[in-house]
């Protein structure tokens, strides 16, 4: 504060900051509200929010990937400069009045705070609506983190990027909803009562041309987790009356989920139980010439041949159906080496491994890297209540990736019957084997 006022910011009427606190602490009851109320708006000083190109605001996490968070909040809100959040939240929100509440914990994708956008004119104002406009056309950066851009036009003209690790997500948002109204039934000790605050109206979403809107795995990480895909796949919501994707737009998300909701908000005034529920009717998606939405699979991940090679020893339960080696000692509790590429079925069993007992549960104890994770193709999911239209050179790419394995050696066990040998992957569990 005391640089901004040393130098004439503060004091000056187009710049406007505002501080509000969550609605109430959780467990507690009441109605939510705004600051300011719609009544308190006419007359007031209204300004926009503008950061200019060459202009840059950090807020730089830690070591335990704790980021924080950057907020620009004005009748109107414009970035034409950078913008890096790491592991934290940017929140691009247009409004006479925005509104944050906690996310629910029951949600982890999104580790920060819901934004809502209530009045976006003056209703005691003959002036025509003048805010509610929020535009992007620098860079946003929130690695391992998440990007809000919310009012009732969202237009983003640049660049949003974000980044997923093997354990935390990146997720961006494009909500053009407003005209947000307080619940009075709210509850967050009860979901069933609804949101604190309840939508009204929906605007347009505007992908602008040549503009980049992209979640990447960091496949330079060395860190590994097990298991055979994300446990928080990353997220791109849009969601308005109208989504454009003009020409050359480019939407890039591996393996992400893409949401894209056209339609509008259908409210139900009460005076103690209003509702507000997005519905499909209207609304249009339009992808022009060249814009192109991507959740294919990563490719060429790099993987060793002994991610496949694993030793165990087979006890009781993977036993389970082979009753003739439950208590056959040259193979019960002694090391096992298996190969988890073979695969196959035996008497209606699946198998990997070896038919000779269930080894399915070591195919999830595997360490694999994000870029081995994100292999698979994503989701696109499109619903509109008017149309989707889909003008020729526009895509949608939901194949999946590969890996390539560096060569190793694969050595597994081979059991001995009477004469005969047998590869651990030949085993079937209709003898009894020497050792």
């Amino acid at each position: 504060n005391e640089n901004l006022t040393s130098r004439g910011l503060l004091n000056n009427p187009d710049v406007q900051f505002l501080f509000s606190a969550l609605p109430q602490a959780a467990g507690s009851k009441g109605t939510p509200a705004f600051t300011p109320p719609a009544s308190n708006l006419a007359g007031g000083k209204i300004g926009d929010v503008t950061v200019l190109p060459g202009a840059e605001l950090t807020a730089p996490t830690n070591a335990d990937h704790v980021g924080g968070r950057i907020a620009l909040i004005g009748a109107n809100v414009t970035n034409a400069g950078r913008i890096n959040t790491p592991d934290g939240q940017t929140i691009l929100a247009a409004g006479l009045q925005v509104g944050f509440t906690a996310h629910s914990s029951s949600d982890p994708s999104l580790r920060g705070l819901d934004t809502w956008v209530g009045a976006i004119k003056d209703p005691a104002s003959a002036l025509p609506e003048y805010a509610g406009t929020v535009t992007n056309t620098g860079i946003i950066d929130a690695p391992r983190g998440n990007i809000t851009m919310t009012g009732k036009r969202v237009n983003q003209m640049g660049i949003l990027t974000a980044t997923t690790s093997v354990s935390l997500n990146g997720r961006i948002d494009l909500n053009a909803s407003y005209d947000a109204v307080s619940n009075p039934a709210f509850d967050p000790t009860n979901s069933a009562f609804g949101a604190p605050f309840l939508y009204k109206s929906a605007g347009t979403v505007t992908l602008g041309r040549n503009s980049v809107t992209r979640i990447l795995p960091e496949v330079l990480s060395t860190e590994k987790v097990v298991g055979t895909k994300l446990a928080l796949p990353s997220q791109i919501n849009m969601q308005g009356s109208v989504i454009h994707l003009q020409q050359d737009a480019m939407v890039l998300a591996p393996n992400a989920d893409v949401s894209i909701k056209a339609g509008k908000w259908d409210f139900i005034a009460s005076a103690n139980a209003p509702k507000s529920n997005f519905i499909y009717s209207g609304g249009q998606v339009y992808l022009d010439k060249g814009a192109w939405i991507n959740v294919a699979g990563s490719t060429d991940a790099v993987a060793q041949m002994t991610d496949n090679i694993v030793t165990l020893q087979l006890r009781g339960s993977e036993f389970a159906n082979s009753p003739l080696n439950r208590n056959n000692a040259g193979v019960r509790g002694v090391d096992i080496t298996l190969d988890l590429r073979q695969q196959g079925t035996y008497n209606g069993f699946a198998w990997v491994g070896t038919p000779l007992a269930d080894a399915t549960g070591y195919v999830g104890l595997i360490q694999r890297d994000v870029a081995q994770l994100t292999g698979a193709g994503g989701n696109v999911s499109i619903h509109s209540g008017g149309a989707v239209i889909m003008q020729p050179g526009s895509g949608i790419d939901v194949s999946g990736g590969f890996a390539n394995y560096n060569g190793g050696m694969v050595r597994t066990t081979r059991l001995r019957y009477g004469n005969h040998i047998f590869d651990i992957s030949q085993a079937t569990p209709d003898r009894v084997y020497d050792g």
